[in-house]
């Protein structure tokens, strides 16, 4: 290569530099020669491979810090990118062996490599390369006492979140035991880098998404009691756990709850109590119980599908309610947490749960009239009464029930800032209809007939409709009066025309709580 073309290479890489150093958004309006992230990728894809070509001594070489700088300040990257700079980083090793200038790669040159696997969704491979290149750091500084290449704390959190973003089943095994080493290097003194609550957040992460493994929740427990017993015996503030570390442990919990073992939900409420005791009474800021938190327990209970965990979310949520009319949280209570619980108490198969589930509707509504504009209640809130309502067992109870659905869809037609009605809505009345007024009476006529009307006028008749009103009529003829002479598939558009049918959300408590926070975030 001539010395011209070096020259023009050198002044590619400082000016590449330039332009990968101003913010995105900037870029676009006040750089005319923006180069978009694919390209500033290629351009460095380039520079890189040309520095490897180039004959030892070459002044190339010199701007490898430059090209490095540049792919760390690189938001995104591939496979190819993490293989094209390992061959630059051996490029330099062969430059320095040479004795012609040292150049050797430093810890923030590995770093930068071990960022570059991360972010290549390369998977498990990129996870195995990040730890090869973690403990071949390690070994070399052991064995050269060179402190110019001894991981850091970004060393070894870049190896746990390869092996997070792996995905693999075997991830959190994998992670904890990088995590065991690290904590065992620092206590034997290999290593004077100890492991902050970050490093536990990411293996208790990946523990709570180890849906393969039924060991999940015990580990992640476990770790949670290694990570506070180590912070106490170096008296590390920063590695303490947080409001994440608990949070994660909840969510693995969370998922081992099902309405046929309903009972492990005492692990949760343990946590929480525990959670609330920290915050509450021992002033501990970094374990605040938040949205999330509670949302994670409630939501769980609501799976347990018994009297026993319906009433512990109440109870849960009237803590809350507590907690912010003392403004002792720093966040407000939102629609979810109330629609959570109504929902709760909907599948307990309790006697009168409708009564709790209006009074947990009245109470949101009360709050937030009094200015808590999080918790402004929404359609699926008044759906969950309605269907609470709906599943009333007693049979003395059931006039009374009806009468509590009628008054809440009156209320959300009222309230068209609560949301307008929709087509789980009106099937869950017209169940209503069908288990709470009596076969063949006038009422159950008239109301069957009012319901059904006004899914077609809003365009709402769905499946769960039509199913409905099949179960609220009494013969076949009243049916088909009833869709005028139309089949499922031959109904009119504007009968249908506004129905999204997801199904499920109020069969199932974890599906409510998703759908709660997909509306959340769209408003």
């Amino acid at each position: 290569m001539s010395r011209i073309a070096e020259s023009s290479l050198v002044l590619s890489c400082f000016l590449l530099l330039a332009l990968v150093s101003l913010p995105t958004t900037e870029s676009y309006i006040t750089f005319k020669t923006y180069i978009p992230p694919t390209r500033q990728r290629q351009w460095l894809t380039q520079l890189t491979g040309d520095i490897c070509d180039s004959p030892t001594g070459s002044r190339l070489i010199d701007s490898a810090p430059e090209v490095l700088r540049g792919w760390s300040m690189s938001k995104e990257a591939t496979v190819e990118n993490a293989m094209s700079v390992e061959s630059l980083f051996k490029r330099l090793v062969e430059e320095s062996k040479a004795g012609i200038r040292n150049v050797n790669p430093t810890t923030l040159d590995y770093n930068i490599i071990l960022n570059l696997w991360v972010k290549s969704q390369g998977g498990v491979f990129a996870a195995e390369r990040c730890e090869q290149i973690l403990t071949t750091m390690q070994k070399l500084h052991q064995e050269t006492n060179d402190f110019s290449i001894q991981p850091n704390l970004e060393t070894f959190k870049s190896a746990l979140l390869a092996w997070k973003n792996s995905r693999v089943p075997f991830a959190a095994i994998r992670a904890q035991r990088l995590l065991e080493w690290m904590i065992r290097l620092y206590e034997s003194g290999e290593n004077d880098v100890l492991p902050d609550s970050d490093c536990f957040d990411i293996c208790l992460q990946i523990w709570s998404k180890s849906d393969n493994d039924p060991r999940a929740a015990h580990k992640a427990e476990q770790l949670l009691l290694t990570q506070d017993k180590l912070s106490q015996i170096v008296h590390s503030h920063k590695l303490k756990p947080t409001t994440l570390s608990f949070n994660a442990v909840l969510f693995a919990w969370a998922k081992t709850i099902t309405k046929e073992s309903p009972h492990k939900h005492k692990k949760m409420v343990a946590l929480l109590a525990l959670m609330e005791h920290l915050y509450f009474e021992m002033a501990n800021t970094r374990v605040e119980p938040d949205r999330c938190t509670y949302n994670t327990v409630l939501c769980a209970l609501a799976k347990g599908c018994s009297p026993e965990t319906a009433k512990q979310a109440d109870t849960i949520l009237r803590s809350i309610e507590t907690h912010y009319k003392n403004d002792e949280i720093s966040w407000d209570p939102d629609a979810i947490l109330f629609n959570t619980v109504i929902s709760a108490w909907a599948h307990s198969d309790v006697p009168g749960a409708y009564r709790k589930a209006q009074s947990i509707l009245d109470r949101q509504l009360n709050l937030y009239y009094a200015g808590c504009q999080d918790c402004k209640p929404d359609v699926i809130g008044f759906t969950s009464v309605l269907s609470s309502c709906a599943s009333e067992p007693k049979k003395s109870e059931r006039a009374k029930a009806f009468n509590v659905a009628l008054s809440n869809i009156q209320a959300l037609e009222k309230n068209p800032a609560f949301g307008k009605a929709n087509h789980i809505t009106y099937g869950t009345m017209l169940k209503a209809c069908a288990r709470l007024l009596p076969a063949g009476s006038p009422e159950r006529t008239k109301w069957t007939r009012h319901f059904f009307q006004k899914a077609c006028d809003a365009g709402m008749v769905g499946n769960m409709v039509l199913n409905r009103l099949r179960e609220a009529t009494t013969s076949v003829e009243e049916y088909k009066e009833l869709i005028q002479g139309y089949s499922k598939s031959t109904l009119p558009k504007q009968w249908t025309c506004n129905v999204q049918e997801r199904g499920g959300y109020f069969r199932n408590p974890k599906a409510l709580l998703y759908a709660n926070v997909k509306q959340q975030q769209q408003q």
